[in-house]
């Protein structure tokens, strides 16, 4: 039986202009490594020892004769490579370019392209090579001007790229920052091992990783596209790389390998991150998305992932300035340092293992789902894909657009629609997790800002005018307070009153917002709320039935704000209206007074509350005085866990007393209205 043939040998080519460094390097490089699982080859010394007479008679053969010796020289280097089971490293030229004459001579050969595997071209700036050469008296090199040496530079990187790419060779360009040994080495020891096989390796383990600690509590995992499908946005439209993924190298392995190389071009590590900060800078998340992700945050058995072809950094710094950095996690290659690219066949692989793993613990449950962006910017060659893959029954898709307002793709028979705001997709991917958030409460009883704000709305001389100011002015500490650290902030750039730009600050994507002044007591301190936050929304609502679909879409905050809060029958009733419209949307619920009763355990507030995800309350005060409003006194309640959260100075005498429903408030020490 004859035994498999050795695999094709990795062959490096290191290339540049003479006088950029190859031979030093080389030298160097050989130093350092050794035969540590590569051969290095100088091209001219290995012909100068194979051919007869050495290189002065090789010099004196006609181009035939020199393509013959070339083409022997860089299969034997092959061959010796593959039997010693090494990757090889040669240097060499592309061409040669006299001043004097118009065109180079190319002395590429088809050899050459079935045998190199990878290209380093070391890009060393004109004017530093014009002085090696000048500064080489062993050689003794004819001078070129610097004009002449970077219109050379120029056209063998043109050169390159065109043949690198029709022959499937990873090229890499050097710029001077990346040409020193340390870095040139980490090239090659990638380029040593780094496969198809190796790059799904590493990908699953980088899964493995992401998914260990939790993964004996996973049931649910959503995974999520990043460029047009998290965002609108293609952040790889920053970067030279759309012409690769066309031709013969398609979506391929070899294909994202070479735009991780392209990525390593054009900056050093930290013009690097000015770059990705840019990118990430032009990144909106859709807010129907964020809004799921972020309900996401505390459902412990959901594992959320995005999956990238592009860079992992930026779609990790997206996440991070949301806030997301520890509930959603970044599948993602882009740089050599991140160990891998992802193309289609990786998405495939992780979405395989995740329902491998989720299939261990409990049911498997499969919702394959598209987003549907803009008619302008999604793609067109995917619909025929589609609906191939549809009517051959391989799957049975939907589809949700975002924005809402998108015509659908394809037709909704063929591609049902989805709404990812609702409450029975919500249901959906929550179904096993029955534990809802306790309502977070914010308030600043005991400060002493608080105490000066509500004196005015206490007292009995103040009225009209007067009163309605102090709500106001409640309004305003209550959004650039405790608001503004609920929903935390964002940067932009202003122009500063001396003439240059700095950094600003708002409230994170102001705009979509929705400020609702539960009319009529909740409009003082709305409007001056809305005055804080001008890029928000604005809505005045008597009834429930006030707040509209309509109102609520593209929104990812809303504030019902009111002046007091009795019972918390009225505030109730428009969380459940919202929350019937917009089951993801965060709610915040803002009063400058808040009686205790409806925010004790087993209060029908409360009780109501607990079934709602994304649900705060923000008060300048909680009062003991006991008011029956319309809705009469408190009824039975099933007990919910609350998280108190006192950003003043609370009360010594305020305790949390564990109780079988959760925490109950027993012994609270505020000052009554």
């Amino acid at each position: 039986m004859r035994s498999n043939p050795l695999p094709r040998p990795v062959i490096i080519g290191l290339y540049g202009l003479p006088e950029c460094g190859k031979s030093f390097l080389l030298d160097r490089l050989q130093t350092e490594l050794g035969d540590l699982g590569f051969k290095f080859y100088e091209g001219s010394r290995v012909i100068d020892q194979v051919c007869p007479g050495g290189l002065n008679t090789f010099r004196g053969l006609g181009e035939s004769g020199k393509t013959q010796w070339r083409r022997k020289v860089i299969r034997s280097i092959q061959q010796e490579c593959r039997n010693y089971g090494k990757a090889g490293v040669v240097a060499g030229h592309l061409m040669f370019w006299k001043e004097e004459e118009d065109v180079g001579q190319n002395i590429w050969a088809q050899s050459d392209s079935d045998v190199y595997t990878h290209i380093l071209y070391l890009n060393t700036a004109a004017d530093r090579i014009a002085e090696n050469i000048a500064r080489d008296t062993e050689r003794c090199r004819s001078s070129s001007s610097v004009a002449h040496l970077r219109n050379w530079l120029q056209t063998e990187r043109t050169e390159l790229k065109k043949i690198c790419q029709d022959a499937g060779i990873l090229l890499a360009v050097l710029p001077e920052h990346l040409a020193t040994v340390d870095k040139t080495k980490t090239f090659l020891q990638d380029f040593r091992v780094h496969n198809d096989k190796l790059n799904a390796e590493r990908a699953k383990a980088d899964l493995e990783q992401i998914i260990q600690p939790v993964r004996k509590k996973i049931e649910t995992a959503l995974v999520v596209d990043a460029d047009k499908t998290l965002a609108a946005q293609d952040t790889s439209r920053e970067y030279p790389l759309p012409a690769l993924f066309g031709g013969s190298w398609a979506y391929s392995y070899a294909a994202f390998r070479q735009a991780m190389l392209m990525y390593e071009e054009p900056a050093s590590d930290d013009e690097f991150d000015k770059l990705c900060n840019d990118a990430t800078s032009k990144i909106q998340i859709h807010v129907e998305l964020l809004c799921l992700l972020k309900l996401l945050k505390k459902q412990h058995n959901i594992c959320a992932l995005v999956i990238t072809r592009g860079q992992r950094k930026v779609w990790q710094s997206a996440l991070r300035q949301i806030g997301l950095e520890d509930t959603v996690k970044v599948i993602g290659g882009g740089r050599m340092v991140d160990g891998y690219v992802v193309m289609p066949a990786i998405k495939a692989k992780v979405v395989t293992i995740l329902l491998h793993w989720i299939s261990i613990c409990c049911e498997e449950q499969i919702m394959p789902m598209f987003v549907t962006g803009d008619e302008p910017s999604r793609s067109k060659s995917m619909d025929a894909q589609l609906r191939d893959a549809i009517d051959a029954n391989e799957f049975q898709p939907f589809q949700a657009l975002l924005p809402p307002s998108t015509s659908p793709r394809l037709d909704i028979t063929c591609l049902p629609l989805i709404d990812i705001t609702s409450p029975s997709f919500v249901e959906k991917i929550t179904r096993r997790n029955r534990r809802r958030d306790p309502i977070e409460i914010l308030h600043r009883t005991e400060t002493a800002a608080a105490k000066l704000l509500m004196t005015p709305m206490r007292d009995k001389s103040i009225s009209g005018p007067l009163l309605r100011e102090a709500h106001r002015k409640a309004g305003q500490y209550l959004a650039m307070g405790p608001l503004a650290d609920l929903i935390g902030l964002e940067t932009h750039n202003i122009q500063h009153v001396q003439g240059s730009f700095t950094t600003g600050h708002r409230l994170l994507r102001e705009k979509e917002m929705l400020v609702i002044a539960l009319m009529r007591g909740g409009e003082p301190m709305a409007l001056r709320v809305s005055e804080v936050f001008p890029l928000a929304m604005f809505l005045h609502a008597k009834v429930p039935g006030d707040v509209t679909r309509q109102h609520l879409s593209g929104r990812l905050t809303v504030l019902l704000v009111d002046s007091v809060v009795h019972n918390g029958g009225t505030a109730l009733k428009f969380i459940q209206r919202v929350r019937s419209l917009h089951a993801t949307i965060q709610i915040v619920l803002v009063a400058g007074v808040v009686n205790e009763r409806p925010v004790t355990e087993g209060s029908d507030f409360l009780e109501g509350t607990s079934h709602y995800h994304r649900v705060a309350l923000v008060s300048l005060r909680l009062s003991k005085n006991h008011y029956i409003g319309h809705l009469g006194g408190r009824t039975r309640g099933i007990g919910c866990s609350t998280r108190w959260i006192d950003l003043g100075i609370i009360d010594q005498g305020c305790s949390l007393e564990k109780g079988g429903g959760g925490s109950k408030i027993v012994n609270v020490n505020l000052q009554g209205s």
